[in-house]
């Protein structure tokens, strides 16, 4: 059974970490087209959304993996 728990647990990470990276490149894109253009423009909007949506996926999948790890730790 832990076995099985740490390959949920990991298998979490990887998704995230992969997503994290995602976001993080986005961020730096981000941040140097602010930079470049000294304010916030209507070219960073996709960048936005998708930065949120990054974020939201991050959130979700680690909430999945805290209820499957509780779950498997009831039975």
């Amino acid at each position: 059974m832990l076995t099985h728990l740490y390959k949920i647990f990991i298998y979490g990470i990887r998704g995230n970490m992969n997503l994290l990276n995602e976001k993080i490149a986005l961020e730096s894109q981000w941040t140097k087209l602010y930079k470049q253009n000294g304010s916030y423009t209507t070219a960073m909007i996709p960048l936005t959304m998708k930065i949120r949506e990054l974020t939201k996926q991050i959130i979700v999948q680690d909430q999945e993996e805290a209820h499957k790890r509780f779950h498997n730790q009831v039975k």
